[in-house]
């Protein structure tokens, strides 16, 4: 209640491997809808979380229907919380309501998401993401920030239990292969 949330069949001219890279290209229109409507410096966390003073006001989830390695759609859903009541996010959720009172009205905030999302969408589909990343990069709220992951499997010291690994490091770009995870750290 509260919220926008909309889903959008795409139809990439693109490899299976680069569809990950729409969660990233869909943050960007996302932040500069916000930004441009308000004024706010939204942050995008890698790879699908748009974020406001570190708390996540929007979400995006990049669904794909292949056959082989062709990509026959793609299912984009965002949510952003707009008038949402705060007791009714979870931890570390905010509402647009909660940030600013120049957003209120769902329909326009709609539309000028589709217009974004329909710029960069085609800005990615002719150029690729070599161009939205130039553009996406000052919007990354990560860089500079230590990040940890747990990632694999591995043996304890006495070749027993197997345990998670817990990897930490900097980030300081983001590079084309966005479709990897380790490339992103």
């Amino acid at each position: 209640a509260g919220g926008v949330n909309c889903s959008f069949i795409l139809r990439p001219t693109k490899s299976l491997t680069d569809v990950p890279q729409l969660a990233l290209v869909t943050g960007l229109a996302v932040a500069e809808t916000l930004h441009h409507l308000s004024g706010l410096r939204p942050a995008i966390r890698w790879p699908n979380d748009v974020l406001l003073d570190g708390e996540k006001v929007a979400g995006i989830l990049v669904e794909s229907a292949s056959q082989g390695a062709q990509v026959s759609a793609v299912i984009v859903g965002i949510g952003i919380n707009v008038m949402t009541a705060p007791r009714d996010l979870p931890s570390g959720a905010t509402s647009l309501s909660v940030k600013t009172t120049s957003i209120s009205d769902r329909f326009l905030l709609t539309g000028r998401l589709c217009r974004h999302l329909s710029q960069r969408y085609d800005q990615w589909n002719r150029e690729g993401f070599s161009s939205i990343r130039k553009e996406l990069v000052p919007w990354i709220g990560m860089f500079g920030k230590l990040v940890s992951m747990v990632t694999g499997q591995a043996q304890n010291a006495e070749g027993r239990r197997p345990q998670a690994v817990e990897m930490q490091g900097q980030v300081v770009d983001l590079d084309d292969a966005v479709h990897r995870q380790d490339r992103a750290v």
